[in-house]
């Protein structure tokens, strides 16, 4: 005859019960985890997204200055909004403030061989930093001698006066041309 102890009844169901409560318990933990996990990278692709927009507006930004024409190098400065293109969703509107030009001056040699092209470029200092002006310069020079939009001049001997001028500020240099 087998006999069992009363001691012994209902413990493969608490020991069920644990088992299952531990599992629940690291289930719900790992899920939360999870979750936490899933959230942290939505947040990071975001931040991503915004900054390739923020990018790409101030690059606009540069290119729409690198390509403008002399208003954009106004004598006052004036803060200029540009739509700005539409990146992974967001669009944007660019804000360029203008540098004051108040004078400028022409870079190049002041003496060329006759008939010989020679470049020359136009320049605004501001502080300690120099800047070239990408475009928006109107070059002219004496008669005799002639000078492209890009600043090349080409001349028979003689000397010359060539000018350059952005918005309402303007610049001469004596080129001599033995």
């Amino acid at each position: 005859m087998i006999r069992r102890l009363r001691s012994d009844e209902g413990q493969s169901l608490v020991i069920v019960l644990i088992t299952l409560s531990t599992i629940a318990v690291m289930a719900s933990a790992l899920m939360g985890l999870a979750s936490t996990t899933a959230k942290a990278n939505q947040n990071t692709a975001a931040i991503v997204r915004e900054r390739e927009a923020g990018d790409a507006g101030a690059e606009f930004g540069l290119q729409k200055v690198k390509g403008g024409t002399a208003a954009t190098y106004a004598a006052s400065p004036v803060p200029v909004s540009l739509a700005g293109p539409t990146v992974n969703g967001d669009g944007s509107t660019v804000t360029v403030t203008q540098r004051s030009v108040v004078s400028i001056t022409i870079s190049g040699p002041a003496s060329v061989a006759a008939n010989t092209p020679a470049s020359y470029s136009v320049q605004f200092s501001e502080g300690v930093s120099t800047f070239m002006f990408p475009s928006g310069v109107t070059w002219s020079v004496s008669a005799g001698a002639t000078v492209t939009q890009a600043g090349t001049f080409q001349a028979p001997t003689g000397t010359y006066t060539l000018k350059a001028q952005v918005a309402n500020v303007s610049a001469t240099k004596t080129v001599t041309v033995p």
